[in-house]
């Protein structure tokens, strides 16, 4: 069974069976809780030292707090 929506990106439904999906819910929540943190922690960084990094490279800076 396929849908298409009005911007015409076809879908396909896939069955999984439930023991299966449990494991593949699991692992994709994981998957995205990881990213999310990942992504969290960039936006928490100072812009100052993000600069820095930028044009130094980490190999070259020393953060003190």
């Amino acid at each position: 069974m396929c849908s298409q929506a009005p911007y015409k990106k076809e879908l396909t439904i896939i069955p999984i069976p439930v023991d299966d999906w449990k494991a593949l819910r699991s692992e994709y929540v994981k998957e995205h809780e990881s990213a999310d943190e990942q992504q969290h922690a960039q936006q928490a960084e100072d812009p100052f030292i993000a600069e820095a990094r930028k044009l130094a490279g980490d190999d070259l800076i020393q953060i003190h707090d």
